[in-house]
C-alpha cells in the first residue's frame, strides 16, 4: 500500500513539474500559450516568436490577437515582403514577393510599457513546374470544357532565355501555336487535336551563352475534338487530326465546350467523319451543358456507345438513330419530341423507322422528375431492346396526356388497325416510376399495364 502512495506521489510530482516548467507544442519561447497560434494569426505577447510559411506570388491576411488598434510594425523585408495593415486594423496583409526568411517586429504599448514580439516569415521558391530543364504541358484544352477554361497554357521561364521559334517542327506546329507574352512567358494554343505516344516540343535557348543547355518544353496531349460556334455544335473539329482511336483512348469521355448548349440538326442519311450524324468514328461523347439535341443529331453515328446528357431538357425525333447506344440517363429532360408529337393522327403508314428518337439496342432508358412531354411514338423501335424505362416523375398528371398515351386500335394510312403511343406496340420492357406514386400512376394512365409486358414496378 505505501508504494502504491509514493508511487501516486512520484506522478503527482511530475505533473506538477511539467505544467510549470515543461514547453508544449504550442510554445513560443516566453512559456506556455493561452491561445495558438496558426499560419493565419498571431497571439501577440512581449518577447513571443510564431512562424508562418509562404509561396512566392501568395497573399496572406494575418490576424494579431492581444494587440491594440495602435500598435506598429517593422520589418527587414525590403522587396521580399509587401506588408500593409489590413482594413481590419488589428491585421496584417501580407504579399510575399521572393523566397527568404523575414522578421516582421510588432510593437504596442499597455499601460504605458512598450512590448515586442516577432512575426517570422519563411518564403519558399514557387514551383514554376520546370523539372531538371523540361517543362511538360499534360493537356491543352482546346475545347474550353469548363467555365473558365483557357484554349492556351502559359509558361513561365527563367530569366535570360527565349523562345527559339525553329526548334518548333512542322508536324508540331500543326497542332500548336507558340507566342512569346510579357513578363518571360511564352504562350501555347491549341490549334489542332494531338493525341500520340510522342509529345510536341519545342525550345528556349539562352539569350547570350550558347553553350548552356536549352529548356525544353514537353506538349503531350491537345484535346480539340469539336467543331462549335458560340452555343451551337456541328461536328468534329478535323477528321484528319480526331480519329476513331482520339475517341477510344481518350482519359474521359469527350466534353463538348461549355458554351454549347444546342446540338445542330443532322440527317436521316449520309454524314460523314466532320458531322456528328453519319459519323464512323464517334465512340463517347459528353454533352457537358447541351440543353436541346436537334432531329436526327447523331443518326447513323454508328460506333457511338456512350452520351451524357446531364443537362438536356429536349430531344427531337431521330436523335440516336441507327447509334449502337445501350444505356442514356436524362435527368434534366423536359420533353421528348417525337415525329408525331402533338396529337393522334392515325396516319402510321408516314411514318418511318429513322423517325424513331433511340437505337433498337437500347437497354436502359432513365428520365428524370421533370419530364412533361414524352411524345408520339417517342419509344417506337425499342421493343426487342428495352429492358427497363425509369421515369422519375411522382405526379403522373404531370405529363401531357394527349402524347402520352396508347391506343390499340388506331388506323394506318391503308385503314389497318396498329396500334399507337408512345411505343408503337407493346414492349418487353418493365416501367419503373417512384414508390410513393406507383398506384396513381396505373389510375391515370391505365394503358401502361398491358404495353409494358414486363411489369410496371416501383423504385
Amino acid at each position: 500500500m505505501r508504494k502504491r502512495i509514493f508511487a501516486l506521489m512520484a506522478f503527482v510530482s511530475l505533473s506538477l513539474a511539467c505544467v510549470v516548467g515543461c514547453k508544449s507544442d504550442a510554445d513560443d519561447g516566453v512559456g506556455e500559450k493561452p491561445r495558438p497560434s496558426t499560419e493565419d494569426s498571431f497571439y501577440f505577447r512581449n518577447g513571443g516568436k510564431h512562424t508562418i510559411h509562404m509561396v512566392e506570388r501568395d497573399d496572406r491576411v494575418v490576424f494579431l490577437d492581444g494587440v491594440s488598434d495602435n500598435f506598429t510594425f517593422t520589418d527587414n523585408a525590403g522587396t521580399g515582403l509587401t506588408i500593409v495593415q489590413g482594413t481590419v486594423s488589428t491585421t496584417l496583409n501580407i504579399r510575399a514577393n521572393t523566397q527568404g526568411t523575414y522578421e516582421i517586429v510588432i510593437a504596442d504599448t499597455k499601460e504605458g510599457v512598450e512590448r515586442k514580439a516577432t512575426l517570422i516569415v519563411e518564403v519558399a521558391p514557387r514551383d514554376t513546374g520546370w523539372r531538371d530543364g523540361v517543362y511538360t504541358i499534360e493537356d491543352i484544352d482546346g475545347d474550353k470544357t469548363e467555365a473558365n477554361s483557357n484554349d492556351y497554357v502559359d509558361v513561365e521561364y527563367p530569366d535570360g532565355y527565349q523562345y527559339d521559334s525553329s526548334s518548333l517542327s512542322s508536324e508540331a506546329s500543326t497542332r500548336i501555336t507558340v507566342s512569346s507574352q510579357a513578363g518571360n512567358i511564352v504562350r501555347v494554343t491549341a490549334k489542332n487535336h494531338y493525341d500520340s505516344s510522342a509529345p510536341l516540343e519545342f525550345k528556349l535557348k539562352h539569350k547570350t551563352d550558347a553553350s548552356k543547355t536549352p529548356l525544353t518544353v514537353k506538349v503531350k496531349r491537345v484535346t480539340k475534338f469539336w467543331n462549335y460556334s458560340g452555343a451551337n455544335l456541328y461536328g468534329i473539329s478535323n477528321k484528319d487530326y480526331v480519329t476513331l482511336y482520339s475517341f477510344t483512348n481518350a482519359p474521359r469521355v469527350p466534353k463538348v465546350p461549355y458554351s454549347v448548349k444546342y446540338v445542330n440538326s443532322g440527317s436521316n442519311s449520309g454524314g460523314d467523319a466532320t458531322k456528328l450524324y453519319g459519323n464512323p468514328i464517334i465512340t463517347r461523347i459528353d454533352l457537358n451543358n447541351v440543353e436541346t439535341i436537334n432531329s436526327h443529331a447523331f443518326a447513323n453515328s454508328s460506333n457511338l456507345t456512350t452520351v451524357i446528357a446531364p443537362k438536356v431538357k429536349t430531344i427531337y425525333f431521330g436523335a440516336f438513330y441507327n447509334t449502337k447506344l445501350a444505356k442514356i440517363e436524362l435527368p434534366a429532360l423536359e420533353e421528348l419530341y417525337a415525329y408525331y408529337s402533338g396529337q393522334l393522327n392515325g396516319n402510321y403508314g408516314d411514318y418511318y423507322s429513322y423517325f424513331n428518337i433511340f437505337p433498337a439496342t437500347i437497354r436502359s432508358i432513365i428520365i428524370g422528375k421533370n419530364v412533361k412531354k414524352i411524345g408520339y411514338y417517342a419509344f417506337n423501335g425499342t421493343e426487342n431492346s428495352l429492358a427497363e424505362l425509369r421515369i422519375g416523375v411522382e405526379a403522373p398528371t404531370q405529363i401531357d396526356k394527349n402524347t402520352f398515351k396508347y391506343t390499340p386500335e388506331g388506323v394506318n394510312y391503308y385503314n389497318r388497325a396498329v396500334p399507337q403511343g408512345p411505343i408503337g406496340k407493346p414492349n418487353n420492357a418493365a416501367l419503373y416510376v417512384p414508390n410513393r406514386s406507383l398506384a396513381e400512376w396505373k389510375t391515370v394512365h391505365p394503358w401502361i399495364t398491358t404495353v409494358f409486358t414486363g411489369g410496371v414496378r416501383g423504385y
